[in-house]
């Protein structure tokens, strides 16, 4: 595990970063770091960051969480226009 520099100007703890420094004091920190969303990775590179290819880990089930969102939101979609044909006709 490490830990975010106190330098950083990050006021939370992502799940996720991307970061530019690692630094070995009596403490393990990242220094630099970007906040990075998860569903990015689908984004840009899905084929990279396929979690049927990778251990059973955090990582592993956190993007297995970001996958299941994913595909909740497009049939929450659906469900709304759907929602939205069948509006009663003014007689």
């Amino acid at each position: 595990m490490v830990l975010i520099h106190p330098s950083s100007v990050l006021e939370h703890r992502p799940e996720w970063v991307l970061y530019q420094e690692y630094v070995l004091t009596s403490k393990n920190y990242i220094r630099t770091v970007l906040d990075v969303k998860p569903e990015w990775f689908f984004d840009i590179a899905p084929e990279y960051f396929n979690p049927a290819d990778l251990p059973e880990c955090e990582a592993k089930r956190s993007l297995m969480r970001v996958v299941k969102r994913k595909a909740m939101k497009p049939a929450a979609k659906t469900q709304k226009e759907e929602g939205s044909d069948n509006e009663p006709a003014d007689d």
